[in-house]
């Protein structure tokens, strides 16, 4: 599970003086809309960046925020190269998949125990790495909620 959480030595004089929670749920909100901003900036396509800003979850307790859907974890992470055969096969020795067609005729493949063993590996996904524009944007966000 992905977690971002905040550390505010710095400004726990500032916050001490006002109401904690209330800080909390603000720096939570920010932590959130600053993650859903770099997913914005990722390369994702529309239908996994809006799945990815989904999952993006408040922490209620504390300053953060957390993805809670494991598909979401890894648009973040990516994933390596693997053999989906058995995957598409599932027990049987033969297998249509259809992998195309939109708009257009549909476009089928077979697969079978005796396919070629690299005629079915997927490429794997770097993954989306929005947390690593999230942390920039994050630290100034912050100065200006605890400053402010």
């Amino acid at each position: 599970m992905l977690r971002v959480s905040i550390s505010v030595k710095k400004n726990v004089a500032k916050l001490l003086g006002r109401t904690i929670a209330a800080r909390t749920q603000k720096l939570s909100a920010l932590v959130t809309q600053a993650w859903r901003m770099g997913v914005d900036e990722s390369q994702l396509s529309g239908r996994a960046k809006d799945r990815y800003k989904k999952a993006i979850t408040p922490y209620k307790s504390k300053a953060g925020a957390y993805v809670r859907d494991f598909v979401a974890s890894l648009l973040e992470t990516g994933w390596r190269r693997f053999d989906m055969k058995p995957g598409l096969l599932r027990g049987s020795a033969y297998r249509v998949i259809p992998i195309g067609g939109g708009t257009g005729t549909p476009t089928f493949r077979a697969v079978s125990t005796r396919s070629s063993a690299s005629s079915w590996i997927h490429p794997g996904f770097h993954g989306a790495k929005a947390m690593e524009k999230v942390s920039e944007r994050l630290q100034a966000l912050i100065r200006e909620a605890t400053d402010g």
